[in-house]
C-alpha cells in the first residue's frame, strides 16, 4: 500500500526496531521510509487516528500490522513517554491532511 501524507511514504521494514527507540520520540523516520521535515516529527495519537481513518475508508478496515496499526503502536509509546499529548496531530498532518492509495 502507497500511502500519501501531503507526498507519497512507504511502511519502513525496519519498524520492527521500535523497541530500540526508548530514549527519544518515535518519528515518522523511524517508522516510514520518508525525508524532510516529515521525518523529524514525532508521531501523535490524531495522526494514527487519521492513518487508520484513511485505511478504513481505502479498504474496509484498518489492516492488522499496516501503517496505522505500527503508527497507533508508536503513537501511544510517545504519549506514555510524555513526547506527545492525547490529543496532539502533527502539523504536517494537520495541514496537508493523508490519503492512502492502493498499488
Amino acid at each position: 500500500m502507497l500511502v500519501e501524507y501531503g507526498f507519497s511514504i512507504s511502511v519502513n521494514n525496519n519498524h520492527k526496531d521500535l523497541n530500540n527507540c526508548q530514549q527519544e520520540p518515535i518519528k515518522y523516520g523511524h517508522v516510514f521510509v520518508v525525508s524532510g521535515e516529515l521525518a523529524k516529527q514525532p508521531i501523535a495519537p490524531k495522526d494514527a487516528a487519521m492513518m487508520q481513518s484513511t485505511e478504513t475508508t481505502l479498504l474496509g478496515q484498518a489492516q492488522k500490522g499496516g501503517p496505522a496499526a505500527v503508527m497507533q503502536s508508536a503513537a501511544m509509546r510517545n504519549e506514555r513517554a510524555g513526547v506527545v499529548g492525547h490529543e496532539d496531530l502533527n502539523d504536517i498532518a494537520g495541514d496537508q491532511g493523508m490519503t492512502a492509495v492502493e498499488t
